[in-house]
């Protein structure tokens, strides 16, 4: 009676302190969806020259918690590693939660700046790549530093980046992140590039594919070309990509060891993003 006793008041405690430092909303999901929680990492087959993150785990943070100076000064939140240290045992599955989905993924404040930084990014690697198929320009320069313009156009290709398309019709969603139209070949491509969470991979592939049917029929009826393609670029936000990239990028004409180089973005703005959260950048 004495252990029962024990441990409903621990339960008790911990379910408090977890309201009190995320909210009830999350708090209650966590109590009923998400514990518990796997403790260990699954084994993951990883295809050569390829590369992702691992999501952390509670033991993982449990032993950075643990790792942290006790002189150290609170940080913006007013929380000393000394308090951490003693609510490690509270606060661990709501942190751990956070950390591998709501600050890489899921924070409201972050979409507009850091999220859309990273989705940029990997938006330009691709449109440098056809700039520099079709011929628009011959200077490889990093990604980073590429600056598309918003119109390229010779005699046979447009490339358009970031802008609304002006249609007959009114077009929900009328503005990919890069479109295509090659006048010799008689198609347009567009392209939409999303970075989401590792387990709404396929669901973003097909969201984009579904978002963009009727800006890819009026596109046809408007530009007298004989197709469209929609290409989605999904990679998540740990690097993951899907098996229909090698597809995609050979209907853009692109070579598949941009493969690499879309997880390397995606990766370092991710680490980036977390850096920023926890107020480690110099």
């Amino acid at each position: 009676m004495c252990k029962i006793t024990i441990f409903i008041k621990i339960e008790s405690e911990k379910n408090e302190m977890r309201d009190c430092f995320i909210g009830s909303d999350l708090s209650n999901k966590l109590k009923t969806d998400l514990l518990p929680l796997p403790t260990t990492i699954s084994p993951v087959t990883v295809k050569s020259k390829s590369f992702f993150l691992l999501k952390t785990s509670e033991e993982e943070l449990g032993r950075l918690i643990l790792n942290l100076k006790t002189d150290c000064g609170a940080g913006w939140d007013g929380i000393t590693p000394k308090i951490l240290k003693c609510l490690k045992e509270f606060i661990i599955t709501p942190l751990n939660h956070s950390f591998n989905r709501h600050i890489i993924s899921g924070c409201s404040q972050l979409s507009n700046g850091d999220y859309l930084h990273r989705h940029n990014q990997v938006a330009r690697i691709i449109h440098q790549q056809l700039a520099i198929k079709f011929g628009f320009t011959q200077q490889d320069v990093p990604y980073y530093k590429y600056e598309p313009k918003p119109v390229l156009e010779n005699r046979s290709v447009t490339l358009y980046w970031d802008r609304s398309i002006i249609t007959d019709r009114f077009i929900v969603a009328n503005k990919p992140d890069i479109v295509v139209i090659d006048r010799t070949a008689r198609k347009a491509i567009i392209v939409d590039i999303s970075v989401p969470h590792d387990e709404n991979l396929v669901k973003a592939e097909n969201d984009k594919k579904i978002k963009y049917i009727d800006l890819a029929h009026e596109i046809v009826a408007m530009w007298d070309v004989d197709s469209t393609i929609i290409v989605p670029i999904v990679v998540s936000v740990n690097g993951l990509i899907g098996k229909t990239m090698d597809d995609y990028l050979s209907k853009l004409g692109l070579g598949k060891w941009l493969k690499g180089l879309i997880q390397k973005s995606a990766l370092l703005n991710t680490a980036r993003i977390v850096r920023r959260f926890l107020s480690l950048d110099a």
